[in-house]
């Protein structure tokens, strides 16, 4: 049995020293997902030219309070409404939708800081401690372990691994409709310009309004062309948050007036959670010793773990050192491999976990199996780390 594990061991250490193959869409790539002192924060920065200071907070206060109501959760409120110094900050949760079909809907919870500062002529947007709540609270996770380029990239940033896709991507469109929404609430005829999002100092382009402005209607929205309309109703405030929709206003908002970059919004299925009415495949229970040791392609597809912290919810890994199958003594094995780099810590420490493959292109999981671990050979500092589970439940996607 030694032999085998060891033989195991050095096999997978090779093959997770293969380069990765395929491409992904560079703006969901490397500094998609900008961070400052390790966390993620997202910065954008917006120049309405001859727009006054007052004005800007105006709008921008009532789009917040507006998104807040629109949350339809008393979690969502503000904290901070100073007028004098042009800053807004807002407590939020909302919710992002993975895949909606008329059989099944995926989504999560997702909660965050929002701050909104104003100056004249200048509007900035900061988003930061994003979180998710995901499957009926039964999973949560922080936006630094499901997006971040350490851990939703394979290791020459070319790729998304596959587990962790949906949630880089789909936090990325949301944020950027939030600055589209923004962009249009401050738009009246002047032209908003959106900048890129940068790590340190994001940098403001000025955009003068021309008299015509061709541009394509926002493309998360997907709406027809409207001509601008006057809105003059007033707004129900949340319990206990200031009345700021109060303050009438009469804003005439032009989709035409937004020169802007968006990102196209892409549909994946949600990790840890098997979607049994997409498609014509099905989960069916097997059992462990019917399962093939070729099952599971070592150098093919993307292995996610899920393990149950203490304090920490269900934390997710990638196995991207690979894995695959073995069978010894009556007991059908799950061998896993992480790369010298990935942080071993939570995996050291668990007794049970939750394996799931998905196949190379696919976001759908195939193979579901849960194991209780038995041992990891100790290596040196540098080397993959193996860990052997036995395997006591599995199951299949015909």
């Amino acid at each position: 049995m030694k032999k085998l594990f060891t033989t195991l061991f050095f096999v997978m250490s090779t093959l997770a020293c293969l380069a990765d193959s395929g491409k992904d869409d560079p703006k969901y790539l490397a500094g998609a997902v900008p961070e400052v002192d390790g966390k993620i924060v997202f910065t954008k920065e917006l120049s309405i030219p001859g727009m006054p200071k007052a004005e800007i907070y105006k709008r921008a206060a009532n789009w917040l309070n507006s998104k807040l109501i629109a949350t339809k959760s008393s979690e969502s409120k503000f904290l901070v409404n100073n007028s004098e110094e042009g800053t807004l900050e807002a407590s939020v949760k909302d919710q992002i939708v993975f895949h909606s079909s008329a059989l099944s809907l995926d989504k999560t919870d997702v909660f965050y800081a929002l701050t909104v500062t104003t100056e004249a002529g200048q509007c900035k947007m900061t988003i930061q401690h994003i979180r998710y709540i995901y499957n009926n609270g039964k999973e949560r996770y922080t936006a630094k372990e499901m997006i971040s380029d350490e851990i939703a990239l394979n290791k020459s940033k070319t790729k998304i691994v596959i587990g962790l896709a949906k949630w880089r991507r789909k936090t990325i469109d949301y944020v950027g409709n939030l600055v589209t929404d923004l962009a249009e609430a401050l738009s009246q005829t002047t032209q908003v310009a959106i900048s890129e999002p940068t790590v340190k100092e994001p940098a403001t382009q000025t955009v003068n309004a021309p008299q015509k402005v061709e541009s394509k209607p926002a493309a998360v929205r997907q709406e027809p062309e409207e001509k601008p309309q006057s809105s003059k109703q007033e707004q129900q405030p949340l319990l206990g948050n200031p009345v700021l929709s109060k303050q009438k206003e009469e804003t005439v908002v032009s989709k035409e007036s937004i020169k802007e970059e968006k990102t196209e919004p892409v549909t994946v299925s949600i990790v840890g959670q098997p979607n049994e009415k997409k498609g014509q495949m099905k989960w069916t229970e097997v059992a462990p010793s019917k399962l093939s040791t070729t099952l599971i392609n070592p150098t093919k597809g993307t292995i996610a773990i899920s393990v149950k912290r203490s304090g920490y919810g269900t934390v997710t890994i990638i196995a991207k050192g690979g894995g695959s199958i073995a069978k010894s003594q009556g007991k059908t094995l799950m061998m896993i491999t992480l790369t010298a780099e990935q942080p071993h810590q939570t995996m050291d420490e668990a007794k049970t976990y939750t394996v799931r493959l998905y196949p190379e292109g696919s976001d759908e999981a195939t193979v579901e199996v849960k194991c209780n671990k038995l041992f990891a050979p100790s290596a040196t500092q540098g080397q993959p780390r193996l860990y052997v589970g036995e395997i006591t439940k599995a199951k299949v996607r015909k």
